[in-house]
């Protein structure tokens, strides 16, 4: 059986590992992007496809880097974030020692 500690490290890992998958998918779709420029699109749709996949690149590491925070915070200090918490736990700081 899974206890708390485990469960938001579980929790954590998963959704670290959906952020780099996110942040995979969105690199190689700026690569594709890329290889095909000038695309023969005309160009406020050409500039505007660069802009939608730039963003979404931009916004898939801001993902991943919140994710190694959040971990880091997990494993280093002991602070379980908001929306993990079990309702146990009201100080932000994990109940149990680290292992």
């Amino acid at each position: 059986m899974e206890n708390n500690y485990q469960r938001v490290r579980r929790i954590l890992a998963e959704q670290f590992d959906a952020a780099v998958k996110q942040r995979d998918i969105a690199s190689a779709q700026f690569d594709e992007l890329r290889k095909n420029i000038p695309s023969g699109l005309p160009h406020p749709d050409g500039t505007q496809r660069i802009v939608n996949v730039s963003a979404e690149y931009a916004a898939a590491l801001r993902q991943v880097s919140r994710a190694v925070q959040r971990i880091a915070d997990f494993q280093t200090r002991g602070i379980v974030p908001d929306d993990l918490k079990d309702g146990t736990s009201g100080t932000g700081s994990f109940p149990y020692a680290l292992k």
